[in-house]
Order: structure tokens, then C-alpha cells, then sequence
């Protein structure tokens, strides 16, 4: 029950679900690059594997 409750509360959050929205559509065109570049950006392979 405590799930369906957090679903709902986040659909009501009108502004998370455009956020959402653009990051899909985002991932859809292409527009995403690998973890490991990111990591590698931000010096954090000590402490990430990715």
C-alpha cells in the first residue's frame, strides 16, 4: 500500500513528472552518454565502479 501511495504523491508532483518526462524523452533520442565517461569526467573511479 505504502508504494501506491508514493506513486500517487509523485504523479501529484507536477513539476518531478516533467523532470521525468524530458530525462525519457532525453534517453530516447540518444541524447545520453555511458556512466563510465562520467565517471572518469569527475575523477570518481576510486570510488565508483562503473
Amino acid at each position: 500500500m505504502e508504494e501506491l501511495i508514493e506513486t500517487v504523491e509523485v504523479a501529484k508532483d507536477k513539476e518531478l513528472v516533467e523532470d521525468v518526462e524530458t530525462a525519457l524523452k532525453e534517453v530516447r533520442e540518444g541524447r545520453t552518454r555511458p556512466l563510465s565517461d562520467l565517471v572518469k569526467e569527475l575523477k570518481l573511479e576510486s570510488e565508483i565502479q562503473a
